[in-house]
């Protein structure tokens, strides 16, 4: 416990709203409950909201692009992908997915892959358009991607089947 206390100086509770998601955004950190409907998001200067951003239902995970520096939501019940530019505007709401979970952004290719848990499928988002392009065979429940920065690789983690798929970039 001494590491989580040397990084985490304090913790954001999420809370539950039925209403609507919302997607707090402050200048710096997202922090995503999955059990929550609100993405809680600080600085390191100090805690403090920049803007609100409304997202879909429940937001699990999100990935962030250096290269335009948009930030990628999963958002799991919504069975969408929100796309939030740097100046806290929702860009794009991008639609077609079941379950997705685990956006991870490409350097290499500048794409964002995300696991579509009931379609056994990882989608490749186009950071430029904002669109899907792809949808690779993967396994079954696939719930986790990651990229490799040595190889260029995704790795997709199936538990479904106890596999783990590699996407050549």
């Amino acid at each position: 416990m001494r590491l989580e206390r040397t990084l985490i100086k304090q913790r954001i509770q999420a809370t539950r709203r039925h209403t609507l998601s919302t997607l707090l955004v402050f200048s710096f950190l997202i922090l995503s409950l999955s059990s929550a409907l609100i993405i809680s998001v600080f600085a390191p200067s100090g805690i403090r909201v920049v803007a609100t951003v409304t997202v879909g239902a429940s937001p699990t995970e999100d990935a962030f692009d250096p290269a335009i520096n948009d930030t990628y939501v999963a958002n799991y019940q919504n069975a969408s992908v929100s796309v939030i530019s740097r100046s806290n505007t929702l860009l794009a709401t991008i639609s077609g997915f079941a379950g997705p979970r685990s956006p991870t952004f490409c350097p290499f290719n500048n794409n964002v892959y995300v696991a579509n848990s009931y379609l056994n499928d990882t989608k490749v988002i186009s950071s430029s358009t904002n669109s899907v392009i792809a949808d690779v065979i993967v396994g079954f429940g696939p719930w986790a991607v990651i990229y490799d920065p040595h190889n260029h690789n995704i790795y997709t983690a199936n538990p479904g089947n106890n596999s783990v798929a590699v996407i050549n970039t």
